[in-house]
C-alpha cells in the first residue's frame, strides 16, 4: 500500500458520469479486420479496437464487446475481448477496484491468445447500483465475480486482481475454489496483517473522513501522503496537520460530489 499510488491512477478523478446501457452497437474504424470472431449477441454493446500488431507483423483488430450483467443491488458492465485464434488456454480476468475495465485496455491489447475480460466493479462508471450508500464488502464483490464466471460459461479462468480486487479475488477463490485455476493478487491492502494495522485503519478513516468534509482534493493529496509514506506509520499520524493538496496539484474547492469509488462506501469495507 505505501511507496506506491494506487493502481488506479492518481491524481485522476474517476468521470461521474454514466454511459447508458442498452441493445446499440458502436464501431471504431481499424485495420486488418477479420471474420475469425463471432458477432456480439443481441443486447451487447460492440465495437472494434486494434493490438498493436498481430503475431505475423500487420495490425489486427479485435472485436470487444460489452455486456451486462443483473446481480443482487447492481448491473454489471463487462467487455470480452475474443482470441486472434481460438486456443487452449483459458480466459483471463483482469479486475481492479477501485479501477474501471479502461484501466487494463493497453495490456489486454497484448493478450491475443486468449478471451480477456475486463469489468466495472459495481459503482464504478457503467456499473450501476440500486442503492449508492449502501455498503460494498469483499463478499458482495467476491460474488460479483462469481457470478460473472458463471455468465462466462462457468470456470475455471485465470485471474489477474489487483488492489481492491485482489481482496474481493482471495474471497471469492475461497468461496468457490472451482472457479479459479490461477490468481494473481497483486497488492492486495490487507491492513490487518500488518504490524502497524490500528495506526493504518485509524489514517485511512482520517482520509474518508476528511472526504466527508472537504471534498475529493483534500482527501486525495491526505490518500497520496498516507501511500508515499515508507516503513510502519508513526503513531501520531492521525494527529499531524492534513497536507495541502495544491503541491500536488489538487483542486482544493470542493465540488459537493461523494461519488468516488476510492473514497466511498465500497472502500470502507475493503
Amino acid at each position: 500500500m505505501r511507496g506506491r499510488t494506487h493502481p488506479a491512477g492518481v491524481p485522476r478523478r474517476p468521470s461521474p458520469e454514466r454511459r447508458p446501457v442498452g441493445a446499440h452497437t458502436r464501431r471504431r474504424a481499424s485495420i486488418g479486420a477479420t471474420d475469425a470472431v463471432p458477432p456480439p449477441p443481441a443486447g451487447a454493446i460492440a465495437f472494434a479496437a486494434t493490438s498493436p500488431r498481430g503475431r505475423d507483423g500487420p495490425e489486427v483488430m479485435h472485436e470487444i464487446v460489452t455486456r451486462t450483467l443483473e446481480v443482487p443491488g447492481a448491473v454489471l458492465t463487462y467487455d470480452v475481448r475474443a482470441p486472434e485464434r481460438p486456443g487452449p488456454a483459458r480466459p483471463l480476468l483482469l479486475v481492479g477496484s477501485p479501477m474501471a475495465a479502461a484501466g487494463f485496455g493497453t495490456l489486454a491489447g497484448h493478450l491475443s491468445d486468449r478471451t480477456v475480460v475486463t469489468y466495472d466493479p459495481r459503482g464504478t462508471d457503467r456499473s450501476t447500483v440500486v442503492d449508492a450508500g449502501a455498503p460494498v464488502t469483499p463478499a458482495t464483490r467476491a460474488d460479483d465475480l462469481h457470478r460473472l464466471v458463471e455468465a462466462l460459461g462457468g470456470g475455471p479462468v485465470d485471474v489477474l486482481a489487483s488492489s481492491g480486487s485482489a481482496i474481493d479475488a482471495l474471497t471469492s477463490v475461497a468461496a468457490h475454489p472451482g472457479d479459479v485455476a490461477t490468481l494473481v493478487a497483486h497488492e492486495p491492502p490487507l491492513l490487518d496483517v500488518l504490524p502497524d494495522r490500528d495506526v493504518l485503519v485509524a489514517a485511512m478513516k482520517a482520509v474518508r473522513e476528511r472526504y466527508a468534509a472537504e471534498g475529493w482534493g483534500p482527501a486525495m493529496a491526505s490518500f497520496i501522503a498516507l501511500t508515499s509514506h515508507v516503513g510502519p506509520l508513526p503513531e501520531d499520524w492521525v494527529d499531524r496537520p492534513a497536507p495541502d493538496p495544491a503541491p500536488f496539484g489538487l483542486p482544493p474547492e470542493d465540488d459537493g460530489s461523494r461519488d468516488d469509488p476510492l473514497f466511498g462506501p465500497a472502500a470502507a469495507a475493503t
